[in-house]
């Protein structure tokens, strides 16, 4: 069965942790609104969903999502203001900085994890969980989707 929001959350947030990242994940906040206690999302700048930050790769922020939802969360990343800079060309020369691969910024990524599910090869009574990683360049605007499904443990 394909996961639901929360769970899908929770499966990143340990995939990322595997993987050597400090992560930092949005949590909802239970807000009483007359006789009904309502639990409402506290994202990250209104469109990301984890944070994480690794001392050898930088910093990644992820909004994760369903197939579904892939359109709208990108109108939400593509609004925010994302902080880019570009590489200083000096005379005749571009002046090569690790931060900057092909003039992009590379100090931080922002990503679109988009769930995935398939019924396993090998007993189809059980689920196989992955992401479609949807990568945002704030300096070009424009959006690149990695062609392989990464595994994801649930």
């Amino acid at each position: 069965m394909p996961l639901r929001d929360k769970e899908w959350e929770r499966a990143i947030e340990k995939h990322l942790l595997a993987e050597g990242w400090d992560v930092w994940r949005a949590l909802q906040v239970k807000v009483k609104r007359g006789p009904m206690w309502l639990n409402l999302r506290a994202d990250l700048w209104g469109c990301i969903d984890i944070a994480a930050m690794h001392p050898e790769r930088s910093f990644l922020f992820v909004q994760a999502t369903t197939s579904k939802g892939v359109n709208e969360r990108r109108r939400k990343i593509e609004t925010h203001k994302w902080p880019v800079k570009r590489a200083k060309v000096t005379f005749l020369r571009v002046v090569v900085s690790p931060d900057y691969v092909d003039g992009l910024d590379q100090r931080y990524r922002v990503e679109i994890w988009e769930a995935r599910a398939q019924r396993s090869m090998a007993d189809s009574r059980k689920w196989e969980y992955g992401a479609r990683i949807h990568q945002y360049h704030p300096l070009t605007k424009d959006w690149t989707v990695a062609p392989d499904i990464v595994p994801i443990a649930k």
